[in-house]
């Protein structure tokens, strides 16, 4: 699957593990300030290709953001009628943003679900996640699936922190 936008901006499969790497090395910044290494990094990657797909938006060549969608080994189950894919992650070079970036990977995840009969797309973000995040997933219909929060354990955080919280987030595919 292939989207082009213009002449400068477009959004294909990451076939280059480089630019999948210099693009998630974002998570090592705030407001996650997860410790990741080159060999963690590698292994997420490779996790990620084996239970779904990645894309990237690239401006004049150059990856600038991702958005990684996983069919398999999901963290939530739904009953029989609900077929879902998880947006696992979507990350964007800090100088890239504002600039509809995310918004356009994220309406390429929704078409992209729409396309393979998937009638719910969903995912989750920290509880601190910035605003800007939130408004992306708002801005294009998603909706908190809970009140309560994930609890989960952070072994890659630079902040003191022990446990944080993650809110699912749904969108139904129509």
């Amino acid at each position: 699957m292939y989207k082009h936008l213009n002449d400068d901006f477009c959004i294909l499969e990451v076939k280059q593990y480089d630019d999948f790497e210099n693009v998630y090395k974002i998570f090592q910044n705030p407001p996650y300030n997860e410790r990741w290494t080159d060999e963690e990094i590698f292994a997420e990657y490779k996790k990620i290709v084996q239970n779904g797909i990645v894309f990237g938006a690239y401006v004049e060549k150059k990856c600038v953001g991702i958005v990684a969608l996983r069919e398999k080994n999901q963290p939530l189950k739904f009953d029989g009628n609900v077929k879902a894919l998880y947006l696992s992650d979507l990350a964007v070079l800090h100088a890239y943003r504002n600039k509809d970036i995310a918004l356009n990977l994220v309406n390429f995840a929704i078409e992209y679900a729409k396309e393979r009969g998937y009638n719910k797309l969903y995912l989750r973000t920290l509880e601190n996640a910035s605003s800007y995040e939130a408004s992306v997933f708002v801005k294009v219909g998603f909706t908190k699936m809970y009140d309560i929060c994930e609890v989960v354990k952070v072994p890659r955080t630079r902040v003191m922190k022990i446990e944080d919280c993650r809110f699912f987030w749904e969108y139904d595919v129509k």
